[in-house]
């Protein structure tokens, strides 16, 4: 599958994530676009990087999918505390388009790669 398509695929799931989202409560906009832009720009990296590294370095591919797992962690925890901290939004709002959204691109990211090395 082509890398493009399928990230033309994320966009459209996170417009849809943003959609059911704004029909549930629309007074939270902001929330719900920063809750569903981190992890999709996490999955747009990460989906260049596994296809790159697995049509370069294809030995490599499964210390990069632990490697990539535990970064995302580690950021997504990161920018949570911060943005927590440091902004004052509706949180529960922020965080369930954020689990919504990583949930269900962490899912496809996982289809799209099995596809790929087929």
């Amino acid at each position: 599958m082509n890398p493009w398509k399928f990230i033309g695929f994320m966009f459209l799931a996170s417009l849809g994530i943003y959609g059911v989202c704004v029909l549930f409560d629309s007074e939270f906009k902001m929330e719900y676009i920063l809750g569903i832009a981190i992890p999709l720009a996490v999955g747009i990296i990460v989906v260049f990087l596994g296809n790159w590294i697995y049509e370069n370095r294809p030995k490599s591919l499964t210390h990069f999918f632990v490697i990539s797992f535990m970064i995302k962690m580690l950021l997504y925890g990161l920018i949570i505390i911060i943005l927590f901290n440091f902004y004052s939004f509706s949180h529960i709002h922020f965080i369930l388009s954020f689990v919504f959204c990583f949930v269900v691109l962490h899912n496809s990211e996982a289809i799209f790669f099995k596809i790929t090395f087929k």
